[in-house]
Formats: C-alpha cells, structure tokens, sequence
C-alpha cells in the first residue's frame, strides 16, 4: 500500500507539469485601438494671445507582453486622423480679436506597466479590471493654415515628455479576443513653446484619453 504513493505522486506532478508553464510563460498581446484625445484648458492664454486644441479622433496600436496572470508591459503608439483636429488662436490687437484655425495632429509614443488586480480567467483571458501608469511622448503639429498675417512663416508646433495613468475594462469577446474600454490621463511636463510665440511659454497641459480596443492573444 505504501508503495504506491510514490506511484501516485509521480502521475499527480506529471499532469500538474505542462499546466505550471502555461500558467507563468510570457505572452503577447497586439490591441488595435481607436478614441479621442480631449485637451483640457488652453494651450496658451497670456498678453492678448489665447491658443485652444479641440478633440480629436485617434487610431493606434498596442503591444502588450505579459509576464504572469497580473502583470505586464506595453509599448504604444497613437495619432490624430487627418483633419479630425483642429486648433484655434485668437489675438487681441487692441481694436477687436484676430481669429485663426487650423488642422492640428497629436501623435502619442508611451510606455506602460499594465497591473490586473483581478487576474485572468481559467481561459487566460483578462479579468475585468485593470490599471495602467507610463510614460512617452506627446507631439502636436499644426499645419500652414493657422497663420499669423505679419507672420505666415510662424511655427505653433509643439511636444513634451510626459506621464500617464489611467483604467480600463476587459470583455472577452472569444477564445483568444477581448474588447478593451479605457481612459487616460495624460500630463505634459513641459509648458507649450514654439516658434510662433516665442519668447512667451504657455501653460503645462492636460490631455485626456479615450478609447476602444481590440485585443487579440491572450
């Protein structure tokens, strides 16, 4: 009789085996993904000059590699449509405002440490919730269109370092897709500055994020 428990240990770890693996091994995510950025506040607002970004409609893409059930790093990267952006500068000259619009791009390049406080399903899909915080950087170009008449040249093209925090949703959508909601919170070290207003510096900028993704691998 005692002889056969090491019989029967030796089968229980030989079924337990190939599943321990699986359980820890690295895997990897691509998530396209699609939203709008929303800035907060102004760009600029200070000696007569006040310049203000609107919403825009991004695509991206998301590069995920898990390390075990809670945690795992991303690498991504997004950018405004074409002409799904728009940025407005108004000028006080004394004797009534000057108004200026343009199309404007905001490309986002971010690295993030994504942590899942509910872990994966038995499937391996997420679970619910998750948190994320990172890093990267955000770049805005404005095209030729908003131009100053004593300064058609002027650059109000801008980036800043910045850092991100933010959650989002997991819904398994089948055996190795999932549909992602999320939000971000996205904070600009460096005060807005360019060409077109130099000296002058604007203010430290907000942007928001959100977005939908659709996450293929597990």
């Amino acid at each position: 009789m005692n002889r056969r428990w090491p019989l029967v240990a030796a089968v229980v770890m030989l079924a337990a085996a190939p599943a321990l693996p699986a359980q820890s091994r690295t895997t990897i995510s691509i998530i396209p993904t699609g939203g709008v950025f929303v800035p907060a506040g102004d760009w600029v607002d200070t000696l007569g000059i006040t310049l203000t970004a609107g919403p825009g409609v991004y695509l991206g893409a998301i590069a995920e590699v898990s390390f075990n059930k809670s945690f795992s790093i991303t690498g991504q990267v997004t950018r405004t449509l074409g002409a799904m952006q728009t940025v407005e500068a108004v000028v006080d000259t004394g004797g009534g405002n000057l108004t200026f619009t343009a199309d404007m791009a905001t490309t986002q390049f971010a690295a993030s440490v994504v942590f899942r406080p509910l872990g994966r399903l038995p499937s391996g899909a997420p679970n619910k919730i998750y948190l994320e915080a990172g890093g990267g950087l955000i770049s805005y170009a404005v095209s030729r269109g908003l131009q100053d008449p004593s300064d058609p040249n002027a650059n109000w093209a801008s980036s800043s370092a910045m850092a991100m925090g933010g959650a989002g949703l997991s819904f398994p959508a089948g055996p190795r897709f999932s549909i992602q909601l999320f939000g971000r919170a996205n904070y600009l070290f460096s005060k807005y500055k360019s060409d077109a207003i130099d000296p002058l510096e604007g203010k430290s900028g907000l942007l928001l994020q959100f977005g939908v993704g659709l996450r293929v691998g597990r």
